[in-house]
């Protein structure tokens, strides 16, 4: 005899703010797409905004088209990975591509504070238009990473140290609880049987 079927399980609710899921899977995919061509069409404008005092040569083309797959890779995990059905109210896997984000960003953040100088990079009030797009877009998705990895506006329970293990402890229970539905089920359908035979 089957066993008898599973009552369907509630879909997972999205524990992800609006904002974040705009600034990751929208804003964030789209800066690193545009960087990506950027960087494989037109390299000469890149090198300019991000480090001026470099001066163009055809022969750094290569160099400045492998910055091209870190941003692809990020724009693949914003736009498809932390959108998927799967994953896009899985805080947990959120803290995950997005630690590995941040570290990607402090590395290019420093070496965009060297190439532009501190003094310019730390200083609002020097930004020219090309400093201020550069400093800006990576600066305020990184900001919202730490805010989102810190468990800045995200529910209880879904951030933090013991976040990860409450969300386990709470899939241990509902699993039991199924266990617990399905023995008491093939329960009732031994008792029926037995009635039945003794009839």
């Amino acid at each position: 005899m089957s066993a008898p079927p599973r009552p369907p399980t509630a879909a997972p609710t999205p524990v992800i703010p609006a904002a974040y899921r705009l600034l990751f899977t929208v804003v964030e995919p789209a800066l690193a797409t545009s960087g990506a061509v950027g960087a494989v069409f037109f390299p000469s404008a890149l090198l300019s905004s991000t480090a001026p005092g470099v001066a163009w040569a055809p022969a750094l083309r290569p160099l400045v088209a492998q910055m091209a797959g870190p941003w692809l890779m990020l724009g693949f995990h914003g736009a498809v990975t932390l959108r998927s059905r799967a994953y896009r109210g899985d805080a947990r896997l959120w803290r995950h591509a997005l630690a590995a984000s941040a570290l990607s960003d402090v590395v290019y953040a420093a070496g965009l504070a060297r190439a532009l100088g501190p003094a310019l990079f730390f200083d609002p009030r020097r930004w020219h238009l090309s400093a201020a797009a550069v400093v800006l877009t990576t600066v305020v998705p990184f900001l919202g990473k730490l805010c989102f990895l810190a468990g800045v506006g995200l529910p209880a329970g879904s951030s933090g140290p013991g976040g990860e293990r409450e969300g386990e402890e709470e899939e241990e229970r509902k699993e039991e609880r199924e266990r617990e539905r399905e023995r008491e089920q093939g329960g009732k359908r031994e008792g029926k049987k037995g009635r039945k035979k003794t009839r």
